[in-house]
């Protein structure tokens, strides 16, 4: 709430200052037909400026802040990426390390993560970057039907991210978890974002879902935990492909 309060006042008192500087064309509509008028001139509020100053530099203090650490540049692709086993396997650990919620996979989906990340330093405002959205965790469990349905989905899609705690590999004959072959548990617990969980992209399986926990949380706040919790100069955070799914 702290962050996205600020986020607020600083969209709130951008926008002031946008209405201020950058006049948009102007048309009236009189009783003769529409006037134009010339509104090209640039013009700064001062007292506006003024107003905003503070709490710029207070924010852009925090969201300059160094939050973690990469040891290489992550990028994103389909079906699999360094990026995306890279945050999958982040909300992972939070879910399980922070919450307790003992998750056995988490599914993202590939347009969610809004940019790259570059090698080194990460700041704040660069998962702001990552994840703009303000979608939350929710952890649904699935019976061996579902997971199957929800593994014939994902490969449909090409690939999303995915992670799990103990291990995964996708492909057509579903998930293995481990040395599961094929799932062998009558249920599994997914940790997945509140917009797939509604349906979004198409997750049908989701949203039929009947076993369902809100975790309250964020995704990009999750995020931003786990890259101050589990990443250090000295332990940055690195991934790699992992043949985790498995297309044809």
């Amino acid at each position: 709430m702290f962050f996205k309060t600020k986020t607020l006042l600083l969209f709130l008192a951008g926008s002031l200052l946008i209405s201020a500087c950058q006049r948009a064309p102007f048309v009236h509509a009189g009783a003769s037909g529409l006037n134009t008028f010339d509104t090209s001139v640039v013009v700064a509020d001062a007292d506006i400026q003024a107003l905003i100053e503070p709490y710029k530099q207070k924010i852009d203090q925090e969201m300059n802040s160094v939050i973690g650490y990469t040891g290489m540049a992550m990028n994103k692709s389909r079906p699999e990426s360094v990026l995306g086993n890279a945050m999958a396997d982040l909300l992972v650990e939070y879910s399980n390390m922070e919450l307790g919620k003992n998750v056995d996979l988490c599914v993202l989906n590939f347009g969610g993560l809004r940019t790259v990340l570059p090698e080194g330093d990460i700041t704040r405002r660069k998962v702001y970057e990552l994840m703009p959205f303000d979608n939350s965790l929710v952890v649904l469990e699935l019976n061996q039907q579902e997971m199957m349905e929800l593994a014939q989905h994902i490969l449909v899609r090409g690939g999303e991210p995915i992670g799990s705690p103990h291990g995964v590999i996708l492909n057509q004959g579903g998930f293995r978890f481990g040395s599961d072959t094929p799932i062998n548990r009558p249920a599994y617990r997914v940790v997945t974002s509140n917009y797939l969980a509604e349906g979004g992209d198409n997750f049908a399986v989701f949203k039929r879902c009947k076993k369902r926990e809100d975790l309250g949380v964020l995704l990009r706040d999750a995020f931003i935990i786990g890259f101050e919790k589990y990443t250090s100069p000295q332990n940055p955070l690195v991934a790699s492909i992992e043949n985790r799914i498995e297309l044809k």
